[in-house]
């Protein structure tokens, strides 16, 4: 008996070494098990924020970068064009999770040329749901007949500036895209009837799971049909859809209390509270450059404040409350942002939750085409002109929880994607990032499996979340817990045969025989 408390304590002792060991390992080893809140791109190298033009590190094209932004602050970053292909310069900022914002906080992205001359500039704040998210702005170089500055090759600068009040740095990530002239002529601006008229919902089905990404980066891809996933309150999703030439994109969502299960989604009588891209959430809205349909502008005129746009939830307070019936509800507790190949704004919109399942729709993209960049006056429009991945990104309101409880919401998508797929304008070179403007590398590339394998659920304990994040915690991490436990192993199994020495060498002083050594797995 007194054996066996000897080799307990000594285990423990020995565990709790490890423990004590293992928990004095530098933070970021514990974080690299922990998924991080936005991924971002593996290769994104990290570029500081110069205050002037003068001190900007340089910006390669098609690269992606980390860079940050302190509060009111200004960060430059040098770019070179040439004098054929337009240039997009995209600006995700992330304000932290978990802290407070206003209404006006935001993000304004500008191209300027090296005299100061502002090309076009685009904006964006959280507007009236200030739950913190990903906020995404993109300018734009144009090259064209029509384009009457910024034309000429030399060296350009992109931007970005911190709007508001909000006191802490927020992390950024930087895309630098361009886009080779064509071969041929230019297409003309398409007839106005190819922009849509109506926002009808994208048919219903059998839903499909697919979980979504943390970012741009890791975002599964979409096919026609519906799917289902989880949400929790404060998160961003994201996934992506590929439109070819001529093609267009709808979609629709919903949520329902559940936890994402059969049964769970959000049924045919759910409420559908917004429909169009407006700016319900006070996201900026206008302006003709890059057609991005957020706030898009020439020359250095204000329009960098929050947009009125039309509101899905007209009849409700703009804030949690009670609503006209008594119950609880989330103003713009859901938001849907569409973002084309560049990152720029393609719709957006909101809806409310009381607790009882709720679906919206985006307006209906234009079919793609090179010409919908000449329709200035029809932004439902300028945005869809390139073919390539359009990215969905779906945000629940941080309030949710506070009103109707932290647990999960059954998340449905329905997407479609309509008409054939045309030829395309033919670029005379490469953009960068390669394959920007093109879907080939075909549903399910970069962003996880789009076989049926890919929508099963991952491990039933660790769940989805958890269970990608132990495996993306890498060799180094996991070898290190490992070397930790194998020496917690080794420290017990010394101690036992010790204290098994001992009494051997006590017994056989005492004439009695000595007992047979405990079996220990993988002896």
């Amino acid at each position: 008996m007194r054996l066996e408390a000897a080799r307990c304590v000594r285990a423990v002792s020995a565990a709790t070494a490890a423990l004590c060991l293992l928990a004095a390992l530098p933070g970021q080893a514990w974080a690299a098990a922990r998924p991080d809140p936005y991924a971002f791109a593996e290769d994104a190298p990290t570029v500081a924020a110069a205050g002037e033009a003068s001190g900007a590190r340089q910006l390669k094209a098609g690269g992606r970068y980390r860079s940050a932004l302190g509060p009111g602050a200004k960060g430059y970053y040098r770019i070179s064009l040439d004098s054929a292909s337009s240039a997009y310069v995209s600006a995700t900022a992330l304000p932290p999770p978990g802290t407070d914002g206003a209404y006006g906080d935001g993000v304004k992205v500008s191209l300027q040329t090296a005299e100061g001359f502002t090309c076009s500039y685009d904006a964006t704040s959280f507007g009236s749901l200030v739950s913190p998210r990903p906020l995404v702005a993109t300018a734009a170089r144009l090259i064209g007949p029509a384009e009457g500055t910024c034309q000429e090759a030399g060296t350009y600068y992109a931007v970005v500036e911190r709007k508001g009040s909000h006191p802490e740095n927020w992390d950024l990530e930087l895309q630098f895209a361009t886009e080779p002239a064509l071969r041929g002529k230019a297409p003309s601006a398409p007839p106005s009837d190819a922009a849509p008229s109506a926002s009808a919902e994208p048919p219903a089905g059998p839903a499909r799971t697919r979980e979504g990404g943390t970012s741009f980066n890791d975002a599964p891809a979409l096919e026609n049909g519906a799917w289902r996933d989880r949400i929790t309150s404060g998160t961003t999703l994201f996934y992506r859809v590929p439109v070819d030439w001529g093609q267009r994109l709808r979609i629709g969502a919903g949520i329902a209390p559940g936890s994402g299960g059969e049964g769970s989604e959000p049924g045919e009588g759910s409420r559908s509270e917004g429909s169009g891209s407006g700016s319900p959430t006070g996201q900026d809205s206008g302006g003709a450059d890059p057609g991005e349909g957020s706030d898009t502008g020439s020359g250095d005129g204000p329009g960098d404040g929050p947009g009125s746009g039309s509101g899905s939830d007209a009849d409700t307070d703009p804030a949690a409350g009670t609503g006209r019936a008594g119950g609880d509800y989330v103003s713009s507790a859901l938001e849907l942002a569409l973002y084309n190949p560049v990152r720029a704004t393609v719709a957006r919109t909101d809806t409310s939750y009381d607790g009882q399942p709720k679906k919206t729709t985006l307006r209906p993209m234009a079919p793609v085409a090179y010409g919908n960049r000449f329709a200035a006056a029809r932004e439902e429009m300028t945005s869809a002109r390139f073919a390539g991945w359009y990215y969905l990104a779906v945000h629940l309101n941080d309030k949710v929880a506070g009103t109707f409880g932290d647990r999960p919401l059954a998340l449905t998508l329905n997407i479609a994607v309509e008409g054939e797929a045309q030829d395309g304008p033919g670029y005379a070179g490469s953009p960068q990032p390669s394959g920007l403007f093109g879907t080939e590398d075909g549903p399910g590339a970069r962003g996880g499996p789009a076989d049926p394998a890919g929508d099963a659920d991952d491990d039933p304990l660790l769940g989805p979340t958890a269970a990608r994040a132990v495996a993306a915690g890498g060799f180094g991490t996991g070898a290190l817990a490992l070397a930790v436990l194998g020496l917690w192993t080794l420290l017990a199994r010394r101690g036992a045969a010790r204290a098994e020495r001992r009494q051997r060498d006590a017994s056989t002083r005492s004439g009695q025989a000595p007992p047979e050594p405990p079996s220990y797995p993988g002896r």
